[in-house]
């Protein structure tokens, strides 16, 4: 296709009325530069970071294990035994950092086979946790998928004051890992692990608690909910 130029020609009246409108808009940024050096300007400061998204490396595990250990809602849980299983399972998963800071650990996102992986302690304390979450009446249709070879664990964590907006990469790319994962991994067995036709996310809500005769009534409690295959409140 070929290349398209718009050419503008303008009389010397629009010039002269154009030049004039310029000087005057020059002025006015002028006063708003002094604005700015006198402190007298309202707006709020930018701050521009830029963010690295990675395979998870040893050198996360600790960072990974700060993100992770209230994942169980303050449950104990083998928190690094779920980290050393994240770094070694490198074909599904990223990590967030900044490009300053290659240590701390803003987010992450990986899928955990809850079959492939069912001997793990650290799977065997998340399904523990996550039946005891479970109303009663339903507990046992929520087993079924607990226990389901094509279930997986989707594990979407960041720190509180990193913008939902900047974590979009890493769901967006923990999907593109899983279909090449299913495609060009070593074996059969693990190629299959990856083959999930239902999602675990266990995420993090505010409910209201209503008790008239308690003065804490208006307080927001938090708690952690599995969504996706069940959404509780």
């Amino acid at each position: 296709m070929g290349k398209t130029t718009t050419r503008t020609t303008r009389t010397t009246s629009e010039v002269a009325a154009a030049e004039e409108y310029d000087h005057r808009e020059s002025d006015d940024e002028e006063d708003e530069d002094e604005e700015d050096l006198d402190g007298e300007s309202d707006d709020e400061d930018v701050i521009t970071v830029n963010f690295d998204f990675c395979d998870a490396q040893e050198e996360d595990f600790h960072g990974l294990k700060a993100l992770l250990t209230g994942y169980c809602d303050g449950a104990e849980y083998a928190c690094s035994d779920l980290c050393d299983l994240l770094i070694r399972q490198n074909a599904v998963g990223t990590v967030m950092k900044t490009e300053d800071d290659s240590e701390n650990v803003l987010g992450m996102t990986s899928v955990v086979s809850l079959a492939y992986y069912k001997g793990e302690k650290c799977v065997k304390d998340i399904k523990k946790y996550l039946l005891g979450k479970v109303p009663a009446k339903e507990k046992k249709a929520f087993e079924k998928i607990l226990n389901d070879d094509a279930t997986g664990l989707l594990i979407n964590e960041r720190i509180i004051n990193v913008p939902q907006d900047a974590g979009q990469p890493l769901i967006e790319g923990v999907f593109d890992e899983i279909g090449w994962a299913a495609k060009d991994e070593k074996t059969a067995e693990l190629r299959k692990s990856y083959e999930f036709k239902n999602y675990i996310l266990v995420s993090t809500l505010s409910a209201r608690r209503d008790n008239q005769k308690n003065s804490e009534s208006s307080r927001d409690w938090r708690r952690r909910s599995c969504s996706n295959t069940l959404n509780r409140r």
